[in-house]
């Protein structure tokens, strides 16, 4: 993927392409998460296609809200380097209420994604301003990192 990102950075018009071949093959679950493994990241040359790689791999991970808080997070990473914040943040608003819920049940093994995934909510809060909600989210986030810090 390297390499891809190079042509795309170069001419990209390749992005395009990628992104057009991706929405028009539909592939399938297996074929999707290679792709997501092997886009670097960060990527701005190919954050269009993480995107919609993520987008569908979140929802083909519906029953899963393990798997689907984590491409939902990469998603609303992706959808920020495109400049889509609103999108953005609506995705890792999702992404956290999934974690807080898993973490409740397993604190063990999803405080440090909870943890991440706030820190993520706390810069998207800041771009649109929303100073208090993000001093809000910063609250719940130094506990978690205490707690994950201790773990390790």
């Amino acid at each position: 993927m390297p390499a891809l990102a190079v042509a795309v950075e170069t001419n990209p018009a390749v992005g395009g392409l990628l992104e057009h071949a991706l929405i028009a093959a539909g592939p399938g679950e297996t074929v999707l998460r290679r792709i997501a493994a092997d886009l670097p990241y960060p990527t701005i040359a190919l954050a269009g296609t993480a995107a919609i790689v993520h987008t569908r791999l979140a929802v083909l991970a519906s029953g899963d809200p393990s798997r689907r808080a984590s491409h939902l997070t990469s998603l609303s990473n992706s959808l920020g380097d495109i400049g889509e914040r609103e999108k953005a943040l609506a995705a890792i608003e999702e992404a956290v209420a999934l974690y807080r819920e898993l973490a409740a049940a397993r604190p063990d093994a999803f405080r440090p994604a909870l943890a991440s995934s706030l820190h993520t909510l706390s810069l998207a809060l800041s771009h649109f301003r929303r100073r208090e909600e993000a001093v809000a989210v910063n609250r719940e986030l130094v506990p978690q990192q205490a707690t994950f810090a201790r773990v390790q």
